[in-house]
């Protein structure tokens, strides 16, 4: 007995329930990944330094207000801070030492 306007229930697919609650298997995950994809030349490089409380929470707070990472924060800052003459001057000498 249907009425009209009535559709019958879905049959539950469990294999696709399942794989959907398993997520995508990332090693054949190829969505936007070129193959020939050049190797980013910049070397990131561990730093380790120990701020105060205010500064830390400082770079924090703007990494999670801009969406960025806390890497990005200091760069923009020392970019934005200093000249890049400055920069550079600064580099020459530290490595003359």
């Amino acid at each position: 007995m249907s009425k009209k306007g009535y559709r019958q229930p879905r049959k539950r697919d469990e294999k696709a329930i399942d794989n959907f609650a398993e997520g995508a298997d990332v090693s054949t995950n190829t969505e936007n990944v070129s193959q020939e994809e050049k190797e980013e030349k910049q070397t990131q490089e561990p730093f380790y330094t120990t701020l105060q409380p205010k500064y830390k929470k400082i770079i924090q707070a703007v990494a999670y207000y801009d969406r960025i990472s806390q890497r990005e924060v200091v760069e923009r800052a020392l970019s934005g801070h200093y000249s890049e003459e400055h920069l550079d001057e600064a580099i020459t000498a530290y490595e003359k030492q």
